[in-house]
């Protein structure tokens, strides 16, 4: 059985029994980093978090938007500042956080990716995080892919390198 969902939650998409490109990748490191994988206990790294503002920030712009925020400077030598960044903090306790330079680094990368002909007749139409589910017909082993891209040339990964 073959199945495509649109705007399924990624927090469910990862929650699904069937295996994926990301649970083979970490099965062949060893079951203990599948099993973390699978249960959500692996903290992203720094460039991870930076790789997710970048796919947002090109692919899914709206998303962007609801999960990053532009941090202010706050000067926390001074109580006014640790008071500011604090209430700052609570305030956007929902959105990961992006520096200035962040913010200016992504914005050159988006330039770059759609000043590339090829990556912008690519990213021109097509939708993203478009998840697909299948029966492997050989195994009988329920899959899911989830492209970043997905167009009628192809599928496209969204790669960031920092």
């Amino acid at each position: 059985m073959k199945r495509i969902v649109r705007n399924l939650p990624n927090a469910t998409y990862h929650s699904g029994s069937e295996i994926s490109h990301s649970g083979i990748v970490q099965l062949l490191r060893s079951p203990e980093h599948y099993l973390q994988y699978k249960n959500g206990t692996v903290e992203p790294t720094p460039a991870m978090e930076f790789g997710s503002a970048f796919h947002n920030f090109i692919l899914e712009p709206e998303v962007f938007a609801k999960e990053f925020t532009l941090a202010p400077k706050f000067d926390k030598r001074t109580k006014e500042g640790k008071e500011l960044g604090a209430k700052w903090d609570e305030n956007n306790a929902e959105k990961s956080p992006l520096t200035g330079e962040q913010m200016d680094t992504l914005a050159a990368m988006r330039m770059s990716v759609f000043n590339h002909e090829g990556a912008a007749k690519l990213l021109h139409e097509g939708e993203a995080e478009t998840s697909l589910f299948w029966t492997e017909e050989y195994t009988g082993l329920p899959c899911r892919i989830r492209p970043d891209w997905m167009c009628s040339r192809g599928l496209a990964d969204l790669k960031s390198c920092i």
